[in-house]
């Protein structure tokens, strides 16, 4: 952790707490290579520093002959093992498959896009230069946007939105306020959208990108009833679109786990200066780390306490393994407090 102070300062530490953001929505924290690329965009970053700082740090570690990354550290805060088992591993890789067919397919056409892209250099060699009220046009590279389909309704949905009315939407959810549909269409699905809230406004959410992503409006005659039956067949046992929902739900669920794990109920109060807080009478400093009581308030956003010194000091003199030990020598939290 100190030689990744020094390399990369803050911007190596909001590097790990982004890549955990990522973990978290993981199943079993456990995230994939091939999503680098697209987490490095994100971050406004290249990939190749996304892969120093989970390579070379050893705050990562790698099943071998996987693409496969997870930290043992986030894995036994969410109550798992610190090493996953052989079955989450091939669960993970069974699960990404399809994602490595995409990418296999990706790079077999990578080879007709560069010759495209040869062919348009040497046009634009010979081409005539363009009037002032000409626009060049610009061949994208495949490899460049090659996950853009896994984002596919995700864009179709924002596209159609600019479209959808907002009064047409609420019109249109009037139908959860009719109890009766409401019993009968839970005797009939299963789901329970009249006995529990919390479902009801999933039901409503999901149900309104169908809705936006089928292009139903006003000026179409769409009308209550036709959401009614809509809907109906949308959550009929078997279906696609029902299957669809239940992993939704499963989805929900586990995020609601996971932030349980993560976010505690505590009895959170200010500290003695504006960077600290206390939680369940432990006193914690503003990067997280346990501060004893005794100790003079923080006076600065960066600065960390050392118990080995017993003041506080710059994070360059911070040493983490060292520090953490100290702390459990002295009965203090020996972790970083996850908020």
């Amino acid at each position: 952790m100190q030689k990744l102070d020094i390399n990369h300062r803050l911007e190596g530490r909001g590097a790990i707490m982004f890549i955990f953001e990522y973990l978290v929505d993981r199943r079993n924290g456990l995230g994939s290579y091939i999503s680098i690329p697209s987490l490095a965009r994100a971050m406004g970053k290249n990939k190749k520093f996304l892969l120093e700082i989970i390579n070379n740090y050893g705050l990562f570690c790698s099943p071998k002959d996987t693409d496969i990354f997870y930290s043992p550290y986030l894995r036994t805060t969410l109550g798992l093992p610190e090493h996953p088992s052989d079955e989450e591993i091939k669960e993970c890789v069974g699960g990404w498959k399809s994602t490595k067919k995409v990418k296999e397919s990706c790079k077999k056409n990578q080879k007709s896009s560069n010759k495209v892209a040869t062919f348009s250099k040497k046009v634009a060699k010979i081409t005539p230069q363009l009037a002032e009220n000409q626009h060049p046009h610009y061949i994208e590279h495949k490899d460049r946007n090659r996950d853009k389909d896994i984002n596919t309704e995700t864009t179709a949905i924002a596209v159609v939105k600019a479209e959808a009315s907002s009064d047409f939407l609420a019109k249109m959810n009037l139908i959860f306020d009719d109890d009766n549909w409401l019993r009968t269409l839970e005797g009939e699905t299963g789901i329970k959208l009249f006995s529990d809230n919390g479902i009801r406004q999933q039901v409503i959410e999901w149900f309104d990108k169908r809705l936006i992503m089928s292009g139903c409006n006003d000026e179409s005659g769409y009308k209550p009833r036709d959401a009614k039956k809509y809907l109906r067949n949308l959550l009929i046992a078997g279906r696609k679109t029902r299957n669809e929902f239940n992993e939704l739900l499963k989805r929900h669920r586990e995020k609601a786990k996971r932030k349980a794990l993560l976010c505690p109920p505590d009895n959170r109060t200010s500290g003695p200066s504006e960077y600290e807080t206390v939680v369940n009478g432990v006193r914690y400093a503003r990067q997280k780390e346990s501060v004893p009581m005794s100790a003079p308030p923080q006076d600065h956003v960066y600065r960390r306490w050392s118990c080995i010194r017993n003041e506080w000091v710059a994070p360059d003199q911070w040493n983490f393994e060292m520090e953490m030990m100290a702390r459990k020598r002295m009965g203090m939290p020996d972790k970083l407090l996850i908020l």
